[in-house]
């Protein structure tokens, strides 16, 4: 689904029936109550500062929220505190259909595909579907960390030939330009690059869901979020060194090489700390 900005404020040229209903949450409510579904669109915080509505029932909900410019519901789709889908729609029962769809009859993610041409899977909701979430994560946290090192890197084939025919040479000076400005300024004593690598090689470390809050290494024992806060932090302190902490106490438990952090993590997992398993940190703690 390509990328859209979100509105602040209802627009009434584009949704004029929000405007009548008196809210997004009203309106949907009333579009979920027309097809015959129980669900009810609640009001939320959020609704203060924008138009914003959720709709949840057990571990699955969705969200939706108005496009800018133009008519159109963005609605995404969550299922044990992992988005599987997004889609946009520009008329409202149509989301309403996709919502209780999901929500209520809970099909796999290919099915919501089939049903409703506006429903894009995210490439997490496929991985999960596939028993492949952890290892998808892993792989994803390297990739992105790795992009973000050096944002002027070309790494496609489409990117090179962006360069070398597109862009105007006015265009081609400003990216070499700044290209060897972040190359000789930018900071990469505090990447998290080193320790993602060395904790990818532990077993122990490799089954559990990982994730950066920050520039910080974190583990959960679930795949959803919210995450257990019970295994050690890994935080760069530059030069090499990473200190390790527990995330709740924030007790400092040791520092050292990239390779000594993880090690130092892995000594100091919760007992029987196993695979990461489906769901959210309210889910393990019922467990």
């Amino acid at each position: 689904m390509p990328l859209v900005e979100v509105l602040k404020e209802v627009d009434a040229t584009f949704y004029p029936d929000i405007v009548e209903a008196g809210s997004i949450n009203a309106a949907l409510s009333r579009s979920l109550s027309d097809i015959g579904s129980h669900l009810v669109a609640d009001e939320s915080p959020v609704n203060k500062f924008m138009p914003y509505v959720r709709v949840e029932e057990g571990s699955r909900f969705s969200q939706t929220e108005l496009g800018s410019g133009q008519r159109l519901f963005l609605t995404d789709f969550w299922s044990q505190g992992v988005m599987f889908g997004c889609g946009s729609s520009e008329n409202l029962p149509d989301s309403a259909l996709a919502i209780h769809a999901w929500i209520v009859k809970k099909p796999s993610i290919e099915r919501m595909s089939k049903l409703f041409t506006f429903f894009s899977p995210t490439g997490g909701g496929i991985a999960h579907d596939a028993g492949l979430y952890v290892e998808f994560k892993w792989k994803g946290l390297l990739e992105t960390w790795y992009a973000n090192e050096n944002p002027f890197k070309i790494r496609t084939r489409k990117q090179l030939s962006s360069f070398l025919f597109s862009d105007s040479l006015f265009q081609k000076l400003g990216f070499i330009r700044w290209y060897f400005y972040y190359l000789f300024h930018g900071n990469r004593k505090y990447s998290p690059i080193p320790v993602i690598k060395e904790a990818m090689k532990k077993p122990e470390l490799r089954k559990l869901f990982p994730y950066t809050s920050l520039n910080r290494l974190c583990f959960s024992r679930t795949t959803g979020y919210p995450f257990t806060h019970d295994c050690p932090v890994i935080e760069p302190q530059g030069n090499g060194r990473y200190s390790v902490s527990m995330p709740n106490s924030q007790e400092i438990i040791g520092e050292g090489t990239a390779g000594e952090a993880v090690e130092m993590v892995v000594k100091n997992l919760p007992p029987n700390c196993g695979s990461a398993v489906n769901g959210t940190a309210d889910d393990f703690a019922t467990r």
